[in-house]
């Protein structure tokens, strides 16, 4: 198929379709662009980066509550005839998607039928997973149970968190989207295997319990929550927040109660804190209302950290 016989609307909200984006609207004609008001990325309201991306190059752009009458007309009115969606939080109803007649194409960060729904890159890192990947997909009224087009596997190293993760998939999904688009009209493939769902999560999600949480189980929790609900413990009352850690495989120490702050290494700069099973490094950290530390830093303003029991 030609690219100039698409007219696209490119669905998305979130900065992880920037690229795809920008891949898309110089190859492709974007008619319009569905987001949100406004991006929530991390910890605190931030910039929508795909607004402004629609702004920057003159692309039409609605921001709806909901997927309605009004909305539809607006996709008539841009002469629209290919729906494209990444990071979009919004219900396609069959209403709406008969309105494409060039098809449909959604991308989704995982391998899928594995980790459907809103957090499929959070959910592999927090179950330890070292393979992940992209799907491009048809558009299905049930949650990302659309037919596979193309699907790209990477690996999931140790040092990998979910900034690098989104990173990764972003890259892929821009360096592959035309390719797809080019054979989007060809008959894609059912999904196979047996489905996994995930869901949002919540702050109190990312609260630590050193009795029941390993030092693997902590160290994946901070890589996965890193942008949001975050990964936190209390120091002296009050929440702190952990964000860069490496698991220690020491099983020499006994009888020392879990979340105990061992010690600080000064060869490598990290706490040392004491878990279920093994000990965890930990080399970032901050009280709450306050900028995260290296260890060294937070050390020198808190004297009494090692050998505080953190709950």
């Amino acid at each position: 198929m030609n690219s100039a016989d698409f007219r696209i609307i490119f669905a998305s909200s979130d900065k992880i379709a920037l690229k795809t984006l920008s891949a898309v609207h110089n190859n492709f004609n974007i008619v319009g662009i569905l987001t949100s008001k406004e991006g929530q990325e991390g910890r605190k309201k931030a910039k929508n980066e795909i607004l402004s991306f629609a702004n920057d190059n003159n692309i039409p752009f609605i921001t709806p509550e909901h997927l309605k009458s009004d909305e539809r007309e607006w996709v008539k009115k841009q002469k629209a005839n290919f729906l494209l969606s990444f990071s979009y939080s919004k219900i396609f109803g069959p209403m709406f998607l008969d309105l494409f007649t060039l098809g449909t194409l959604n991308i989704h960060p995982s391998l899928l039928p594995l980790y459907r729904g809103p957090s499929p890159l959070q959910s592999a890192i927090l179950n330890n997973d070292k393979k992940t990947g992209i799907s491009f997909q048809k558009i299905a009224l049930k949650m990302d149970e659309g037919d596979i087009y193309k699907a790209i596997e990477f690996d999931i190293k140790e040092n990998d968190d979910i900034i690098t993760l989104r990173e990764k998939a972003s890259l892929l999904s821009s360096t592959y989207i035309s390719e797809v688009l080019q054979f989007s009209h060809k008959e894609a493939k059912k999904q196979n295997g047996n489905a996994s769902y995930t869901s949002l999560f919540s702050k109190d999600d990312g609260r630590i319990n050193f009795n029941t949480d390993t030092a693997n189980n902590i160290a994946c929790k901070i890589k996965a929550f890193l942008l949001f609900p975050r990964t936190f413990c209390f120091y002296n009352e009050k929440k702190l927040f952990l964000e860069k850690c490496l698991v220690s495989y020491d099983t020499s120490i006994n009888n020392i109660e879990f979340g105990r702050v061992l010690a600080f290494d000064k060869t490598d700069g990290s706490f040392i804190i004491n878990a279920k099973d093994n000990q965890l490094k930990v080399y970032a950290l901050g009280i709450e209302g306050k900028n995260i530390q290296s260890a060294k830093d937070f050390k020198n303003g808190h004297r009494d950290f090692v050998g505080s029991l953190l709950k």
